[in-house]
C-alpha cells in the first residue's frame, strides 16, 4: 500500500510539473509575443510619423524615424522605398540611398512606385541604364506618372527601345501640360525606328503650336534631313512648311539693339 501511495504521489509531482512547464513555456511564448507586437507597433508609429515628414518636406526627420522602424519592419519593402525617397530629397545617391532602392524593388517587384524611384535614383546616381531599365518596368507596371514615362521616353531613344514607351507617348500627349514634350519624343522615336510619315505628322503638330526656338530648329532639321528622299508631292509640301519654319524662326529671334554711332569730327587735313 505504501509502495502505491509512493507511486501515485510521484505521477501527481510530475503532472504537476508537466502543467508548470507547460504554464510557463505559454508564459514565455506570450511575453515574447506581446514585447515583438511592442516592438512592430512602435515601428509602425516610426514609418508613419516618416511618411508625415515627408509629406511636410522636412527628409532628414523622416531619415531618423525610418532608420528606427527599420529595426522591427525590415521585411517590409515600403521602409526601404521610403528611405530611398528621403535620400532623393536630400539629394544624396551614397551606398545607403543604394541598398534602400535595391532591397525596395527586391521585396517589391511588382509595385510601379517602387521602380519609377529607383529610375530616378540611378540616373541621379549617373547610372542611365539601370534607370532605363526601372522607367520601363513602372511604365510596363502601369505607373499613372507623366514624369515616368517621360523619363523611359528619353533613355529608351538612347538605348533603341522605342517601342516600349510609344503607348504611354500616344496617351500623354492629349494631356495640355505634357502633349509638348510627348510630341517631340513621338517624333524623335518614329523618326529613329524609321516610321518618317509617322515623324513627320509630330513634326509639323510641334511647327504649327511650338514658339521654341529649340523645338522648331529641330522641326526645320528634320524636313531638311529627309526632303530629298521624299516623293515630289511630298517634297512641295516640306518645302512650304520649311520656309513656315524659318520665318517663325526670324521673327523669334531675338533683335540686335541698334548700335549709335558717333558723328565724326571733322579732318584737320
Amino acid at each position: 500500500m505504501a509502495a502505491k501511495k509512493e507511486v501515485e504521489i510521484m505521477v501527481f509531482f510530475h503532472l504537476l510539473c508537466r502543467r508548470f512547464l507547460g504554464a510557463l513555456l505559454i508564459g514565455t511564448l506570450l511575453c515574447v509575443q506581446a514585447q515583438s507586437l511592442a516592438e512592430n507597433t512602435n515601428g509602425y508609429k516610426a514609418f508613419t510619423a516618416a511618411r508625415k515628414a515627408l509629406k511636410n518636406g522636412d527628409a532628414e526627420l523622416a531619415l531618423k524615424h525610418l532608420r528606427k522602424s527599420l529595426k522591427t519592419l525590415s521585411h517590409w519593402g515600403l521602409v526601404h522605398l521610403e528611405i530611398a525617397v528621403a535620400f532623393r530629397q536630400l539629394g544624396e545617391f551614397g551606398k545607403e540611398a543604394g541598398e534602400a532602392i535595391k532591397q525596395a524593388t527586391r521585396l517589391l517587384p511588382q509595385n510601379p512606385r517602387a521602380h519609377l524611384f529607383a529610375g530616378f535614383f540611378w540616373e541621379g546616381a549617373g547610372k542611365p541604364k539601370k534607370a532605363h531599365y526601372h522607367f520601363l518596368r513602372a511604365v510596363q507596371l502601369g505607373h499613372p506618372s507623366p514624369e515616368g514615362c517621360l523619363h523611359a521616353a528619353r533613355l529608351a531613344l538612347t538605348y533603341g527601345q522605342q517601342k516600349e514607351v510609344l503607348a504611354c507617348l500616344q496617351t500623354l500627349r492629349r494631356t495640355v501640360k505634357y502633349e509638348r514634350p510627348a510630341h517631340l519624343l513621338l517624333a524623335q522615336s518614329f523618326e529613329a525606328a524609321g516610321k518618317i510619315d509617322d515623324s513627320a505628322y509630330h513634326w509639323r503638330w510641334l511647327t504649327a503650336r511650338s514658339l521654341s526656338v529649340f523645338e522648331l530648329q529641330r522641326c526645320l532639321a528634320f524636313f531638311l534631313r529627309h526632303i530629298d528622299k521624299q516623293p515630289k508631292k511630298t517634297q512641295r509640301t516640306w518645302k512650304t512648311e520649311i520656309k513656315y519654319i524659318e520665318r517663325k524662326l526670324e521673327k523669334l529671334a531675338p533683335k540686335r539693339p541698334d548700335r549709335r554711332l558717333r558723328p565724326l569730327l571733322p579732318s584737320r587735313r
